[in-house]
């Protein structure tokens, strides 16, 4: 998955949370995922046993350089490492080499909430053998 799609598996990852569903993606399809704010996603999935099967560190951990606290890939190369989720292949901490992000850490400065909860999802609502004419209102289910 390219960029262009990261909000739409952001979105998606977001819904599985929220609905407690364990997904078993394989390795080599989560290689395709690029998106900094989906690999994020993934990783937070992983740790709270919402993914199933292996991530593909490697691929991953291409980001966890100090060079990449300045380009695209920022959030991934800071939050992944502050969170332990990911590491630098030669174990050095580029984070705390860097003065402004090194600022970050130690004033515990974070980009992510990702303990922040929506109102529960009446899952009885949700099924397939719901009249597949009759519309869901999504944003109901969530915020009423």
């Amino acid at each position: 998955m390219d960029y262009e799609h990261g909000f739409v598996l952001c979105w998606a990852f977001w819904l599985l949370r929220e609905m407690e569903i364990t997904v078993d993606i394989s390795e080599e399809r989560l290689c395709l995922v690029k998106d900094p704010f989906a690999v994020l996603s993934l990783l937070y999935m992983r740790e709270n046993d919402f993914l199933a099967g292996k991530i593909p560190k490697k691929t991953w951990q291409s980001y966890m350089k100090g060079d990449e606290l300045y380009l695209d890939h920022w959030l991934l190369s800071f939050e992944a490492l502050e969170r332990k989720w990911l590491n630098n292949r030669q174990g050095s901490d580029y984070i705390g080499k860097d003065d402004f992000f090194l600022f970050l850490r130690e004033n515990d400065i974070s980009f992510l909430n990702m303990e922040y909860r929506t109102n529960p999802i009446k899952k009885k609502k949700l099924s397939f053998e719901q009249d597949l004419d009759e519309s869901i209102d999504l944003l109901s289910l969530l915020y009423n």
